[in-house]
């Protein structure tokens, strides 16, 4: 497989196609024990966990949402973004649409675990 710079790809399959254990690879939660991963030419062993889960994002079918506003859910990993980055990913993600037509708009609460959305719904506010 290669993905080009700037690339977002999604890894879809049946169950069991080793979907989870490319992701477990990329994360380095496991390490390859045969044949290589490569990241720019280097060895993913030898980078940091650090630094590849800052590059990489891990979005499951049933992301799991704080009990919090939208804004917070999509700044749980950067708690000092400003408005205009917490928008720019938003829309990025496809999920500025519909988090203006709610009548709070990013202060909406999402309720626990998100169930005030729908499962698309929270997966764009995870990928933000």
């Amino acid at each position: 497989m290669f993905i080009k710079p700037g690339e977002k790809i999604g890894i879809v399959g049946h169950s069991g196609a080793g979907k989870t254990t490319i992701a477990k690879l990329l994360l380095r939660f496991m390490d390859v024990t045969g044949g290589t991963i490569s990241i720019d030419g280097q060895d993913i062993r030898e980078i940091t966990q650090d630094d590849l889960r800052s590059n990489i994002s891990y979005v499951p079918q049933e992301p799991g949402l704080f009990h919090r506003t939208l804004r917070e859910n999509i700044a749980y990993g950067n708690p000092l973004a400003t408005e205009e980055e917490i928008i720019a990913v938003a829309k990025q993600a496809r999920a500025h649409d519909f988090i203006i037509r709610t009548p709070l708009k990013y202060d909406t609460l999402v309720g626990e675990r998100g169930v005030k959305l729908s499962g698309g719904e929270r997966q764009r506010v995870a990928i933000a």
